[in-house]
């Protein structure tokens, strides 16, 4: 049943009633099923009691509102918002698919909400690879450090060794002198002149 005034004979209003029903045959048909649907063009839209232009505005939509299409009566189309409001608007004011300009929006949004959660994910890296490199170079002068102590403790348990080694070699030589000593006096002949 269709609630269109036509007004005028003139092609350009009953033009523009055909492009309108054109428009709300290609949304899906609504029988007991809700259907999502967004409002298209570059407009607000009223949101109306009735399905007559007429009829009492309740609140307004604009471009790229996602809305519930409830059911169709001519060019008029019943929906909810996102509000919950139910009324009436055109019919030829509405989109199976969200506006491309809303979409890009949206992506746009989403895209620099990324970037800025990478910014400082990649922030926190930095840091993180700062501390990680300040304890590295710490643990690099403390494996350096024990290196030379472990030298210095190897150098210092041969040192020991050599002592005893050196003294051992020293009483050595100096009983051989005292042996020698004494018993080349004893091997001397006595000639007395």
């Amino acid at each position: 049943m269709a609630r269109f005034r036509l007004g005028s004979t003139s092609g350009m209003g009953w033009l523009a009633s055909a492009m309108m029903l054109a428009s709300v045959a290609t949304l899906p048909e609504v029988a007991g099923a809700q259907t999502k649907a967004w409002v298209s063009g570059d407009r607000v839209l009223n949101l109306r009691t009735g399905a007559r232009e007429e009829d009492h505005a309740i609140g307004v939509l604009r471009t790229g509102d996602e809305v519930t299409l409830l059911t169709r009566d001519g060019g008029w189309a019943k929906i909810r918002d996102a509000r919950e409001r139910e009324g009436w608007v055109l019919g030829a004011y509405l989109q199976s698919e969200p506006p491309r300009a809303f979409v890009l929006e949206e992506r746009l949004k989403n895209l620099q909400s990324e970037l800025e959660t990478s910014r400082q994910e990649a922030e926190s890296l930095r840091a993180d690879n700062e501390r990680l490199a300040a304890t590295d170079q710490e643990r690099n002068s403390e494996v350096q450090r024990l290196t030379r102590e472990n030298l210095e403790l190897r150098a210092g348990e041969r040192w020991p060794f050599l002592i005893a080694g050196a003294s051992i070699l020293g009483v050595g030589v100096l009983v051989g002198i005292i042996l020698h000593w004494a018993t080349a006096k004893r091997s001397q002949p006595r000639i007395r002149f």
